[in-house]
């Protein structure tokens, strides 16, 4: 059936918790063909749903639609964005958005640079670490 954009987004949420990820990208392109507007927290709550489920590439390519869609990324996108890599083993990857994200209009939170410490902590990248702790007393 048809949703609003409201209730739509709220259960791509809830698809998220349950580690549905089909059914959130699901309802997000269900969305995208009734031509309802995807905000940034349809897309956060996408990307999440696929952080949970372990697929960081699903939640590249997310990233990358919502940026295509001209949608501004924030503090929550990123970190969605680098905990899914964290846990798809490409800790390299999610180092690379911190710094982007660090030379960008977002800005990084304690939440950011925790999911950067620990992509730090599971590529053994001590020094980073001792870095990003340095930008974090900022």
């Amino acid at each position: 059936g048809q949703c609003n954009a409201k209730a739509c987004t709220s259960a791509i949420s809830t698809s998220g918790k349950n580690r549905h990820w089909q059914q959130a990208l699901g309802i997000l392109e269900t969305m995208q063909k009734s031509e309802l507007v995807l905000d940034v927290i349809a897309y956060n709550a996408a990307i999440s749903a696929c952080e949970k489920g372990g697929e960081w590439k699903n939640s590249l390519q997310l990233l990358n639609v919502m940026e295509s869609n001209q949608v501004e990324s924030t503090a929550v996108t990123v970190s969605a964005v680098m905990s899914a890599c964290c846990k798809g083993g490409d800790w390299e990857m999610a180092l690379r958005f911190f710094n982007v994200m660090a030379q960008s209009k977002v800005e990084s939170t304690t939440i950011t640079c925790n999911a950067a410490i620990s992509a730090c902590q599971k590529g053994g990248e001590w020094e980073q670490t001792l870095q990003l702790l340095g930008v974090m007393r900022q």
